[in-house]
């Protein structure tokens, strides 16, 4: 994504940061791995979902990612796309948008400080630190009451897990 980061218009960077700031969504998806020993999966993605294939196949184009597509369940819905990046290529995209981010400028700063607790790679070093997974746990809440506080002034007391 680094070359590409030359290529791309300001008015490319600004129109996606808009698209992401309308239609889309950043969250931490929550994986727990089950194997011998159960551990806590984080992974950070960023998608947008909409009936327009045109602006979905932009961010494409421009962004590379995932498409799929869900078929209309009832008359009055049309069948819609969603467009979505994971994990590295999720933070890189942030990255390039986030001086035009607007309404989910909040979030994004929240996910880049999630994604800077993966700058240590801890495959092949044993089970991941709880100090680290309770910071990841704590920055996906709060990503999470962001959307909530606004919609009916939920907080959440992120002193104690969750249950």
């Amino acid at each position: 994504m680094e070359n590409q980061d030359l290529l791309l218009k300001e008015a490319e960077l600004a129109y996606a940061a808009g698209i992401l700031d309308g239609e889309g969504c950043i969250h931490i998806h929550n994986n727990n791995i089950k194997s011998k020993k159960s551990t806590q999966n984080f992974e950070l993605k960023v998608h947008v979902s909409n009936t327009d294939r045109k602006m979905i196949d932009f961010l494409k184009q421009k962004f590379n990612g995932n498409i799929t597509f869900r078929k209309k369940r009832t008359k009055s819905r049309l069948d819609s796309y969603k467009w979505y990046l994971c994990g590295k290529r999720a933070e890189d995209f942030l990255r390039v948008i986030f001086p035009y981010l607007i309404t989910k400028r909040e979030k994004a700063v929240l996910a880049l400080k999630f994604r800077k607790t993966f700058e240590t790679n801890y495959i092949g070093k044993g089970k991941i630190p709880t100090d680290v997974l309770e910071k990841r746990r704590k920055l996906k809440l709060k990503i999470q009451d962001l959307t909530r506080t606004r919609k009916s002034g939920y907080r959440r007391n992120y002193a104690s897990p969750r249950s």
